[in-house]
This record gives C-alpha cells, structure tokens and sequence, in this order.
C-alpha cells in the first residue's frame, strides 16, 4: 500500500471521473490544428482539411464550459488523490512504496499541473502501462496533456476569428460561383 491514502471513488472531484472533458478537449484541438495551420501557412486560405464551420463551433461550445475548469491549478490533495489512484492500479515492485510516492508526488507538485493535465496524464498511464510507470513516464505523459490542455485554452481564444473567416471564404466562394454561372448562362 502506498503512503499517500487511497480515495474512494466517489471522493474524487466530478470532472475528474468524467471523460467529457478530456473528450472535449481532445475534439476541439482536433478542430483546432487544421484551422490553426491554415490561418498560419495559408493566408487565412481554409480547405478541405477544416472541418465545417458548424461543426468547429459545436466543438467550441463544448469545451468552453470544461477548458477554464480543466486548465485552473491542481491543488496538493488533487495531485496526492489522482496519484495514490494511479499507483493504486499497480502492484508493489522492488521500490520501496513509501520513497516512490513521496518522490513521485514531489516531482508532480514541482510542474504545478493544470487539474486537467493530471487527470488526462493520470487516465493514460493506467489504461496504456502494463506496469507502474516510472516517474520519468508520469511527467512525459503530464507534459504531453499539459500541451493539449494549453493548446484548448488557447483555441477557446482563436477559433472563433478563424471561424468567422473560414465563413466568409466560403459566402465569397460560393458569390463568386454564383456569379460565374450567371455569367456561363448569359455567354450561352
């Protein structure tokens, strides 16, 4: 047994026992790197890569009421329940428990995760480790849901712009259609 205490299930927090906000999350930054290389690279030229418009705002409006939530500070009893979780999962190796959790608790409070990093990272590591992962492996896998995280704060920020351009390429397109085939009608 570890020496951080184990949590009920039912103790943790509501966002951390819900996959909508990591589903969410991971959606909008789906959405969010097509739009984001095309306003970036292709002078604010949307193609087929983006997905509708339509559907990038559905995935706004579903993460704008979990990202700010997601992206606040975990605090030290967020970080000690999430990890006495993840190291509840896994049997005791050769490492003495009590130095392990101390460590890894120490070496998590130390990146101040957000609460919705710890809880992707958290989630990953039990569903894809076979075994305890070391500690180099839970602060890869913070940082990697770190960097979603932030990429979902930041496309709350940018998208709708992008959007709203993505918009008038297509009614400029589609006037411009419009005006070629009236055009084609009147040549016939």
């Amino acid at each position: 047994m570890n020496d951080i205490d184990l949590v009920s299930d039912a103790a943790l927090p509501q966002v951390h026992r819900s996959t909508s906000a990591s589903l969410a999350v991971q959606k909008l930054a789906e959405v969010y790197g097509p739009y984001m290389s095309r306003w970036m690279f292709g002078g604010r030229q949307f193609d087929a890569t983006c997905v509708k418009p339509a559907i990038a705002r559905q995935a706004l409006e579903q993460a704008a009421s979990v990202v700010p939530q997601m992206a606040r500070p975990a605090t030290a009893q967020e970080i000690r329940q999430h990890l006495a979780a993840l190291l509840g999962c896994y049997p005791a190796g050769k490492t003495d428990p009590k130095v392990f959790a101390r460590m890894l608790t120490m070496d998590v409070s130390d990146e101040q995760p957000s609460i919705g990093a710890l809880t992707m990272a958290c989630r990953q590591l039990r569903r894809e480790s076979e075994f305890m992962p070391m500690i180099s492996e839970v602060l890869a896998a913070l940082r990697a849901a770190s960097v979603r995280v932030g990429i979902a704060a930041r496309a709350l920020d940018e998208m709708p712009k992008m959007i709203e351009a993505h918009e008038e390429q297509i009614e400029y397109q589609r006037r411009r259609w419009e005006a070629e085939r009236r055009q084609n009608q009147v040549a016939l």
